[in-house]
């Protein structure tokens, strides 16, 4: 069911576009038409942030955001809060900085 309602969004959000660019090429100065795309533009940012919301939803369903952090006897090494939705620890270890400054400093020394 989230994945077609997914599909069914970015039909929505497709459309927007199209039409925002029909009315754009269309030439016309009018107010009306103007308003029109704002009008469009915003409906299409709505749609984003709907489609946003089923995107990030973790197993169990609720939105969620990763977050981790690593602490040595002193004080936090590392933190990082930037992955919205279920992700692997595995996948979360490896885009962390401390990992990237770890095998920075092994390639270094070799």
């Amino acid at each position: 069911m989230p994945r077609l309602r997914q599909e069914a969004l970015l039909a929505a959000i497709s459309e927007k576009d199209a039409n925002i660019a029909l009315l754009e090429l269309s030439a016309s100065k009018k107010k009306k038409t103007q308003e029109e795309v704002m009008a469009l533009k915003r409906e299409k940012d709505r749609l984003v942030h709907q489609l946003k919301q089923q995107v990030y939803r973790n197993r169990k369903q609720p939105q969620s955001m990763n977050m981790s952090s690593i602490c040595d006897a002193d004080f936090m090494t590392d933190t990082g809060a930037k992955y919205l939705g279920s992700r692997h620890d595995a996948h979360m270890i490896q885009v962390s900085q401390l990992c990237r400054r770890h095998f920075n400093q092994m390639l270094i020394t070799r």
